[in-house]
């Protein structure tokens, strides 16, 4: 399902390639910011040392990303963002324990909607994309100091947002953004999530949501 979507992604953008290198209009950006993000509620499991735990969340975290955005006309442009948040995955209930370091890649093919020209000092933007969200596996020791492995996974996910651009000079400015990339979570045996150890804590039509805060610099070409 993830690699199909992927596949559909790459020829949509590229069959706007030819009309947008004949404008050979570009702005690529590099931001920072903040990740504030959620997990999953799932039955109750009891772990071997007595606890009673019920969900597993990924902490708010630091996060970084890329956005490379061709012009098909003056303000319609279509590109790819790619995010990372580097963040640790925890397990709550009576008490919250951490289980271990894990990374959320998110990848998207996108179509935005910029006001005023291309060459114009300030422009608000908006877009929308489709694509996948990847988690990386998680290595912990357990309660008898055995180390173990939850797999990672990769879902389908969605991303909406917006921001202001700022450019103070021809090529070179600033650029604030907020992003929503909800990510759906399935619940079956191979899910992500799952382990004989911990058990499983995913629910039928359950997402995984980021909300992401930015800024960063923005070249345009």
């Amino acid at each position: 399902m993830a690699t199909r979507v992927v596949l559909a992604v790459v020829v949509l953008l590229l069959s706007v390639a030819e009309a947008a290198l004949a404008q050979a209009k570009v702005q690529a950006t590099v931001w920072g910011g903040w990740t504030y993000s959620d997990g999953v509620i799932g039955d109750t499991f009891a772990s071997p040392n007595g606890e009673i735990y019920t969900q597993v969340d990924t902490k708010n975290s630091g996060s970084w990303g890329i956005r490379f955005g061709v012009f098909v006309t003056r303000n319609a442009e279509a590109g790819f963002i790619y995010g990372r948040q580097p963040t640790t995955l925890e397990v709550s209930g009576v008490n919250i324990r951490e289980i271990g370091g894990i990374a959320v890649n998110t990848y998207h093919g996108y179509f935005g909607y910029r006001t005023g020209d291309f060459d114009q000092t300030v422009r608000l933007f908006v877009f929308l994309g489709l694509g996948v969200t990847n988690f990386s596996s998680v290595e912990f020791f357990d309660f008898a100091g055995q180390l173990r492995t939850i797999p990672g996974a990769t879902k389908f996910s969605g991303t909406f947002g917006g921001g202001v651009d700022v450019f103070p000079f021809q090529r070179v400015g600033f650029q604030a953004n907020a992003r929503w990339t909800p990510a759906w979570v399935t619940a079956n045996s191979g899910s992500w999530w799952c382990d004989p150890y911990w058990g499983c804590y995913l629910g039928t039509g359950q997402y995984f949501n980021q909300v992401e805060l930015g800024a960063g610099v923005s070249i345009r070409f």
